[in-house]
């Protein structure tokens, strides 16, 4: 793999890498609040995390980022509560 650029990076972080992260934020967005509250538990493939796994993987990374988005602090935090 050849090296790249300052600029060729920086075109690659804010016009690929960011916009991908953002459509696919929003599309997680919109699952996670047509989740019913009683099957969070839900996991389409056993490689899947589940609802509620889903939504704490997308804190965790809000709360280590320098620029949270606002996926997960938009949808009601009681709908995905349970015990640790």
């Amino acid at each position: 793999m050849s090296n790249i650029t300052a600029e060729q990076a920086h075109f690659l972080l804010h016009n690929v890498f960011l916009a991908t992260m953002k459509t696919e934020s929003g599309t997680t967005k919109k699952i996670l609040e047509a989740v019913p509250a009683d099957k969070t538990s839900y996991q389409p493939d056993a490689c899947a995390k589940t609802a509620n796994e889903l939504l704490r993987h997308i804190a965790t990374a809000e709360f280590f980022s320098s620029k949270p988005s606002s996926t997960a602090s938009s949808i009601p935090a009681q709908k995905f509560r349970t015990p640790l």
